[in-house]
């Protein structure tokens, strides 16, 4: 086992071949790690944060995927384009997919793109997280729509985050549990492992399902409660705030009521920013 530095690390991080963007992810989420438990750039690591490493980079030297790289374009078929968001405290990412519907009926998703960042320096919450997320989402629709030659049919934008909800941000956005959203993974990491048979490459198994038998809903998330329970409703309350606090009213600093000339008034500001000018040289 070798001697790492976080500077190391990082180099070793950009330089590695990952074969997608979530095994790309599951690195950076441990370098994030890193900076979060306080190293220095050229701090030697601690034997277990090594070995941490070292376990990641031996996963991902043995894993190997296969990705459809050939979209096709056969007569009748019908493409569509869902688009899969999440965040968490470390990142927050996107995933999309496209559907095709064939005339025979049979339906096929396949990974199309997908893009994870590192939550930026300083304190952020999670609902600006995942407005990132959503707002990553919608700027990859021109991109993609630039660089696939296919026509999409529909263009739907899914999470498991009711932000929106709470800020009337619905149009074209649909509710997913966190479950059945593959972006959850890019933002908390996945062993190779567990990366091998997941949802990951193709999304949910009823995405190939018509779209009216999909668990979605319009941002109605259950609201899980007892069975039985009662919900006690309470009045609302009004609170009142007195202060003694008065404001007063706004006096410009430039004399607009001393003339009514342009010129006049320019002429009389340039008088008043040489005099200042002068007091701020002595």
């Amino acid at each position: 086992m070798g001697s790492y530095a976080r500077c190391t690390l990082c180099a070793h991080y950009h330089r590695a071949p990952f074969s997608n963007e979530q095994e790309d992810s599951t690195s950076g989420l441990r370098v994030y790690d890193l900076w979060e438990a306080g190293y220095g750039w050229d701090d030697p690591l601690a034997e277990e944060d090594i070995h941490k490493w070292d376990t990641i980079v031996q996963e991902i030297s043995g894993f190997h995927s296969q990705v459809p790289r050939c979209l096709g374009s056969t007569h009748g078929d019908v493409y569509d384009l869902i688009f899969c968001s999440d965040a968490s405290k470390r990142a927050y990412a996107t995933v999309v997919y496209i559907l095709t519907r064939r005339p025979d009926g049979k339906s096929q998703s396949i990974l199309l793109f997908a893009k994870a960042k590192l939550a930026p320096p300083g304190a952020i919450t999670i609902p600006r997280m995942e407005l990132l997320a959503c707002h990553m989402a919608a700027k990859t629709v021109n991109f993609l729509r630039k660089q696939c030659k296919a026509s999409f049919q529909t263009i739907r934008f899914f999470t498991d985050s009711q932000i929106l909800r709470a800020d009337n941000i619905t149009t074209g956005f649909y509710y997913l549990t966190t479950e059945n959203n593959p972006a959850d993974c890019a933002t908390r990491g996945l062993t190779a492992l567990e990366l091998q048979d997941h949802i990951w490459w193709t999304g949910p198994s009823f995405f190939t399902t018509p779209f009216e038998q999909w668990p979605w809903n319009t941002f109605e998330p259950p609201v899980a409660s007892p069975a039985g329970a009662e919900v006690e409703e309470l009045p609302p309350k009004a609170v009142t705030i007195s202060t003694n606090k008065i404001l007063e009213p706004y006096v410009s600093f430039v004399p607009f009521r001393r003339t009514n000339s342009y010129t006049k008034l320019a002429r009389i500001m340039a008088y008043v920013l040489k005099f200042l000018a002068k007091l701020r040289a002595r």
